[in-house]
């Protein structure tokens, strides 16, 4: 959350006032160093919420110290951040040194770059690039730190090298994931969940699928780690000591997958990759559904019926004696499959 000075003793942060000043309840600036050290001897990172495309209501007195604002643009809380208006130098440097203050003075570990959507400015030099070469000139030969945007347009130009025309942004949090998961775990759909009112499963499948259908900005690739980890987290006695089992895979595209299982205390885990999709992948197309995969399937160690749920693309799947590839990645190229076995008699 953002660390900011805001009014009051409890509050999300998102409408600091005083960006240089660490808010006292959580311990002022000495407080949060003593943190970030102790997180450090810990083998912890350090990141940071900053709000860098507007001020709170209330206690802001930058509106009458400068020309900190401009009327050219308008954001959900007024008047825009003056980043590329007359006299918009020292604005810039005055945000570009509140970065520094967070990673080089009190040494945290990278920064959350809240809502960059409203983050205007249009001259040669964007904010957010110059942020970027800034803090890789501020820090260089130091360490590693981590700049993350947060928006809702999903831009790869935010992560993208220089060279490619991009910001040089080290990653880029995922609002549609989020939000997907949000909306299926409480059922909320108004405000920002109003475009993820899709019923079980389907928005997750939603924003799985953009970004399959969009890989070079390699979020398809960080979701899909992301998820195997948490399956690998949840049911960790299964990897570590389950049974191996290799399993056929049957059809005209059997040499293009690889799958096995693992089967321990009742539960069985099953890993589905592809393979030499050079072949099978047609107009640039993915490697989804039955345009793909048709007949070709996986047959399993026993005929009776089974339910699975697939822990990257989150819909389940049921099968007697047979997995449909065709079912199987439909949403995802991989997937990695938990279903409980029947008792033996």
């Amino acid at each position: 959350m953002p660390l900011a000075h805001f009014p009051g003793d409890r509050n999300w942060g998102y409408d600091g006032v005083f960006p240089f000043a660490v808010h006292p309840a959580y311990g002022g600036v000495f407080g949060l160093m003593s943190l970030i050290d102790a997180c450090h001897r810990q083998g912890l990172a350090v990141i940071i919420d900053v709000v860098y495309n507007h001020l709170g209501p209330e206690g802001n007195y930058l509106w009458g110290l400068g020309n900190y604002f401009t009327d050219r643009y308008q954001t959900p809380w007024g008047d825009a951040i003056n980043y590329d208006a007359p006299h918009s130098d020292g604005v810039r440097d005055y945000f570009l040194a509140n970065a520094h203050f967070w990673l080089g003075d009190l040494h945290a570990d990278g920064l959350r770059l809240d809502a960059v959507h409203a983050i205007y400015g249009f001259s040669a030099y964007p904010i957010l690039e110059e942020l970027a070469h800034r803090t890789d000139h501020l820090l260089a030969h130091q360490r590693q730190v981590h700049l993350i945007a947060e928006g809702d347009r999903n831009d790869p130009r935010l992560v993208r090298d220089l060279p490619q025309g991009g910001y040089g942004l080290a990653a880029q949090w995922s609002d549609d994931f989020h939000h997907a998961l949000h909306r299926i775990l409480t059922g909320e759909t108004n405000g920002y969940y109003s475009d993820y009112a899709a019923p079980g499963l389907e928005a997750l499948a939603g924003a799985i699928a953009r970004y399959v259908h969009h890989p070079a900005d390699g979020k398809v690739k960080l979701l899909i780690t992301y998820r195997a980890l948490g399956v690998r987290r949840q049911w960790a006695e299964v990897f570590q000591k389950g049974e191996y089992l290799p399993l056929q895979v049957i059809g005209s595209l059997r040499q293009h997958v690889i799958a096995f299982a693992r089967v321990y205390g009742g539960t069985m885990v099953i890993a589905v990759a592809p393979r030499w999709l050079t072949s099978v992948i047609k107009d640039h197309g993915v490697p989804l559904g039955d345009h793909t995969w048709h007949e070709t399937r996986i047959s399993l160690p026993s005929n009776e019926p089974m339910t699975f749920c697939d822990g990257i693309a989150g819909h389940r799947i049921g099968a007697e004696g047979v997995l449909w590839l065709r079912d199987v990645l439909a949403h995802a190229p991989v997937a990695l499959l938990v279903g409980e076995c029947s008792p033996t008699e």
